[in-house]
């Protein structure tokens, strides 16, 4: 009687760790991956043959059905690559309507000897951060809370600059799966504390 008495807690104890094991490794399983993520290189707006003068191709609703919106921004070319990007003169000025991404990249263009100011806001609209830039340059700003628009400023409004190869990226949540994976594991783990399986 004994015997059988030990075996059963012991039973008892080895069926508890593979239930811990299950949980954990259900837990470990769980990944979150980006809602949205969105590359914008400016290659793909169509280019005018002849363009009279270099404000005559603006950029601004372009990019409007994927929640980018630009003042103040025109379409320019490197003719020795073909390479297209956005540029402004004193200024250029990017909202994000949709979703807020929470990290935007970019690579800066200017030939400023005052600098370029980086506004970033917030979805609160102030702004949070300044970024002061004075020589070509790969930027990257981020903000948890989400990022509602950019502005790049050149105080003596006199300024060319250019952005390219813009990285939008939103927030990541957990997968529908994942969050299903994450009930069970905690059920499970409740349950065989309570002794319901063992």
């Amino acid at each position: 009687m004994k015997s059988v008495l030990v075996a059963a807690i012991g039973a008892k104890k080895y069926a508890r760790k593979i239930v811990g094991l299950v949980c954990i490794g259900l837990v470990c399983s769980i990944k979150a991956v980006p809602v949205n993520a969105l590359e914008i290189n400016f290659d793909e707006l169509p280019w005018s043959t002849e363009p009279v003068s270099a404000y005559d191709q603006p950029i601004d609703d372009e990019y409007a059905n994927k929640g980018i919106v630009f003042l103040d921004t025109y379409l320019s070319r490197d003719f020795n690559t073909l390479n297209q990007f956005a540029f402004g003169l004193g200024g250029i000025y990017m909202s994000f309507t949709n979703a807020l991404p929470t990290r935007v990249s970019f690579d800066l263009f200017t030939e400023s000897v005052d600098g370029i100011d980086i506004q970033v806001f917030g979805p609160d609209g102030i702004n949070y951060e300044n970024v002061f830039v004075s020589t070509d340059s790969f930027i990257t700003v981020s903000n948890a809370d989400g990022i509602s628009s950019i502005g790049f400023i050149n105080q003596q409004y006199r300024t060319v600059m250019g952005i390219d190869n813009l990285s939008v990226e939103f927030a990541s949540v957990p997968e529908p799966m994942s969050l299903g994976l994450l009930g069970l594991s905690l059920a499970l783990l409740v349950a065989t504390r309570r002794g319901v399986f063992v």
